[in-house]
């Protein structure tokens, strides 16, 4: 069943006493809005009449009260739309966005409160868990681009499932309208479902409308900026399936017959009845277009299964789902036609899970506002699945009185070799070298074939297997890690497999030269992420990189005998099904590259049930072991020093240019006020506005002192307290003085980053003779990152100065054709500890 959640309000009203500073004014424009768009998505074929739900609740608690209703009747496809007022704070977490309801109010403040509004970082928890398997949200208002860095930090398995289209970028206004026809965003968003591109109809999925509608807005302009900025609408597509979301001029088919009493096919799926208009042609739309389709199930007159929760690690989320779905569908989980048991899964940052059940399962039953892990981890699991046996062993480690948990470890059922997975042209040449020699050998041989390669490995506080890798590159010395983090490649680990392999291709010439440490079943599933061409991988084997190795843990809580019986009976159930070695349970984890069994070193590994992935090995050879709690905890530890405290110097352009690109949120000073959150009291930062009179010894002006600043308000003011002056900057003479001073410092091995912030407007004089030239070799020489920042829409295009610049650098670019002001707030709290406010 798919459903649809159409919040408008169009009005906006309050209780308290009239402040013209703190209440909404209304947006007639919206009053059409969900009236039309209904019209749209009830004639496009992929929603029926009662599939459609409009709603103005009054405050948030009502907003929460609609979308639960919606999303306890979507399985399939699951759409949420918002048009109204979008808030932002640009002191308080200033990548946040709220939604104003009708009773909102605004409390004026530093930072204001916004007092009935929806706060969308946690809407994004509960859509996570919805049963839907396609969630696709459309959000119209102020200041939507805010959305996309809480997209950004969901886990991969949710990443798959989740679209999210923005109608502006980050921190900016739009207009809306004349009050008699919907919204200019939400109009073209109906005609395009209405009409199709080229107004012939044909089906419409998530990744065309996104790229239709970006065309046709980036014609108008926004209205927060005196300087006109392109009105760009975001997306953050999902990146499992694009998600159909109109079928239009097909003809529907003829009804069909009522669903066969007869018992269920093999494996218990019962065939599912085509309700949609366009369902005929499901099959043939989902092969052909790449497109997530979704058919209805038959009512029923079978009680509730028992819900079960299964937590797992980041990289296994995938596949864990893969198989639970099977499940569900499988004669092992039916009495007659009915299913026993509903299985939710959910993934969290490996670290904090161990450190939850560790340390805070009591807060799990009963949160505090300081320790909550069902808000940082999700609800009480019945089953976890870690990506390494000694994970279990950790979360046990220190646990004594007031522990809440009891964790039933299992055999590891399936297990996935760590590998380094090399571009083709530098690895080695026959299959007997790339198994059974250190890391360290294999990581000597690739740089002898390539001045400049590199290792990356994902986030060790994310996944266990970024943690295994960590444990790796050490090579038990975890005092090395300083040493090992300066080699690594440059910037802040992703968050998990997947996003690495996937992020490598986005730059041929990072991805050429980087060697990637991640579990193996990731060579077949973590590479089909978008149209990139990539550079060809190989797998070589470490020797000394502890392998996955995922056992099946049962967990019991304190208090939970109501239904104990019916609750152990469904945990156990699915237990023997998923770890059955013959079963379907294993085949859906050897499909997606996992070897069956734990992978003992003392037995001859096995091929995998499927043909090994492109570049892997069939057997390669005796295995490592599977690691230990304090190998893992030790490599952790000596990670997050290694990763301690940084230091950022911030570039102001503060030439007379950029008058148009001061003021708000969304000017210089602002958007550098936005990203101070992620740095903490021992992080040292400063900024130097740059601009100089002819002949002046600096091109720059400290503002404020390179160094700690325990109060960040304050340190925020004064950077708000920067003037423009009617100069010229000169950006060579600036940022090779910024390298020069950031060199100085004796502590080299802290992280360290340069901001520029700049209209672009005087790169003349960063470009004349061969300025460029040299600050391009300097800093590629200098070993500290720089972050061009450009308010000019082009500004990182390929080949402009800022995006030679970051480059050369190891750094980023970010222009206004993106989401400059998350994307800034991320890098810098990567250089960071993120312990500001």
């Amino acid at each position: 069943m798919n459903h649809a959640l159409l919040v408008t309000v169009p009005e906006y009203t309050s209780d308290l006493p009239p402040d013209p500073s703190g209440v909404l004014g209304d947006i007639a424009a919206v009053r059409h809005n969900g009236t039309e768009l209904a019209r749209a998505l009830r004639g496009g074929g992929v929603f029926r009449e009662e599939d459609v739900t409009t709603s103005s609740p009054a405050g948030s608690d009502l907003f929460f009260r609609d979308l639960m209703r919606a999303r306890e009747r979507a399985d399939g496809l699951l759409l949420l739309y918002f048009a109204g007022h979008g808030l932002v704070s640009s002191y308080n977490e200033p990548d946040e966005l709220w939604l104003a309801m009708p009773r909102t109010t605004i409390v004026p403040g530093d930072p204001p409160a916004f007092l009935q509004a929806v706060r969308w970082s946690e809407v994004l928890p509960a859509l996570c868990q919805a049963r839907a398997e396609q969630v696709v949200v459309v959000l119209d208002c102020c200041h939507a681009g805010n959305a996309s860095a809480a997209w950004n930090r969901l886990p991969a398995d949710q990443r798959e499932r989740i679209s999210l289209l923005a109608c502006v970028q980050a921190n900016d206004r739009i207009d809306a309208g004349d009050g008699d026809t919907p919204t200019p965003f939400t109009g073209q968003l109906v005609r395009l479902l209405e009409q199709g591109v080229d107004g012939a109809g044909g089906e419409m999925g998530f990744g065309a409308l996104c790229d239709a509608l970006r065309t046709h807005m980036s014609t108008h302009h926004t209205t927060l900026r005196k300087k006109p900025t392109p009105w760009v609408p975001q997306s953050c597509p999902a990146d499992g399936a694009d998600v159909l979301l109109a079928a239009l001029g097909v003809e529907p088919p003829a009804p069909p017959a009522p669903p066969s009493p007869d018992p269920p096919r093999e494996g218990g799926r019962r065939r599912r009845v085509p309700v949609l208009a366009w369902a005929a042609l499901a099959l043939s739309l989902a092969v052909a277009a790449g497109f997530a389709v979704y058919r209805a199930l038959p009512a029923s007159p079978c009680a509730s299964p028992r819900e079960l929760r299964l937590l797992t690690d980041p990289d296994s989320a995938p596949t864990v789902r893969k198989a639970v779905n099977v499940y569900l569908e499988s004669s092992a989980n039916r009495e007659g036609d009915c299913r026993r048991s509903g299985i939710t899964v959910y993934a969290a940052k490996a670290a904090d899970t161990v450190a939850a059940f560790r340390d805070s399962s009591r807060f799990w039953q009963d949160p505090d506002t300081d320790t909550n892990p069902q808000r940082d981890i999700g609800p009480q699991p019945d089953i976890w699945i870690p990506g390494s046996a000694a994970a279990v062993e950790r979360a046990r480690s220190y646990s004594g009185g007031g522990s809440s948990v009891e964790l039933t470890a299992h055999e590891p059922f399936v297990h996935s070799p760590m590998v380094l997975a090399v571009p083709a042209q530098l690895a080695e040449g026959s299959e007997k070298d790339r198994f059974g020699r250190p890391l360290v050998q294999f990581v000597e041989a690739m740089t002898l074939r390539a001045e400049g390669a590199v290792v990356a490995r994902s986030d060790p506080e994310h996944t266990d297997a970024g943690l295994l890798a960590t444990v790796g590159l050490y090579g038990n010395r975890p005092g090395a890690a300083a040493g090992v983090e300066r080699g690594l490649a440059p910037g802040r680990p992703l968050p998990d497999g997947r996003a690495l392999l996937c992020e490598l291709p986005k730059v041929p010439a990072v991805d050429t030269r980087t060697a990637a440490l991640v579990p193996e079943h990731l060579l077949r599933t973590g590479v089909s992420c978008g149209r990139q061409t990539r550079t060809p991988r190989v797998a070589e084997y470490p020797a000394d990189v502890p392998r996955l190795t995922l056992p099946f843990v049962h967990v019991r809580w304190d208090g939970g005998d109501r239904d104990k019986e019916a609750r152990e009976d469904a945990v156990e159930r699915f237990r023997a099904w998923l770890t059955d070695p013959d079963g379907a349970g294993i085949a859906a984890f050897t499909a997606d590259g996992y070897r069956a069994g734990a992978g003992e070193t003392h037995t001859p590994v096995s091929p995998p049930a499927s043909p090994p992935a492109a570049g892997a090995l069939a057997d390669p050879g005796r295995l490592p072991d599977a690691g230990d709690a304090a190998t893992m905890n030790a490599a952790l530890e000596g990670y997050r020093k290694a990763n301690g405290p940084g230091r950022v110097l911030f570039l102001l352009d503060n030439s007379g240019s950029m008058r148009g690109s001061w003021d708000g949120p969304g000017g210089g000073p602002g958007i550098i006020q936005q990203s101070l959150g992620g740095l903490g009291g021992q992080d040292e930062y400063g900024l130097w506005t740059v601009s100089s009179k002819p002949g002046a010894a600096d091109p720059y002006t400290p503002v404020l002192a390179l160094g700690t600043h325990r109060n960040h308000d304050e340190a925020k003011r004064i950077v708000g307290g920067a003037r423009i002056e009617d100069n010229e900057a000169d950006p060579y003479r600036a940022l090779s003085q910024a390298v020069t001073a950031m060199k100085a410092e004796d502590d080299d091995s802290r992280p360290r980053l340069i901001v520029f912030v700049t209209d672009d407007e005087d790169n003349t004089r960063l470009t004349a003779g061969d300025r460029l030239e040299s600050l391009v070799t300097t800093l590629g020489q200098a070993g500290v990152p720089v972050v061009m920042v450009s308010l000019d829409v082009g500004g990182c295009a390929k080949g402009r100065p800022d995006e030679r610049i970051a480059v050369a650098s190891g750094g980023r670019c970010l222009d206004a054709s993106g989401d400059l002001i998350a994307g800034l707030r991320d890098e810098v709290a990567r250089t960071g500890t993120g312990e500001g406010t």
